[in-house]
């Protein structure tokens, strides 16, 4: 899960899949979006532990804050 987190969090300006993956998260929240790219409901272990993941490497600052 710690790998899916580090994929959400990734972001290169000039990889548009990135760009709009990152105004996917910014627009409608980590949750949703970790549930949308895995294929799993929110409220699925996975899907939690990915954002748990994602918040483990934010709280981290592994993750550059990003401005679309």
């Amino acid at each position: 899960t710690k790998a899916i987190a580090c994929g959400l969090a990734y972001y290169a300006e000039d990889d548009k899949a990135s760009v709009k993956l990152q105004r996917f998260i910014q627009q409608n929240g980590l949750l949703t979006s970790a549930a949308k790219v895995i294929g799993l409901p929110k409220d699925h272990p996975v899907t939690l532990d990915v954002a748990y993941q994602y918040l483990a490497l934010d709280a981290e600052n592994l993750i550059p804050t990003i401005q679309l």
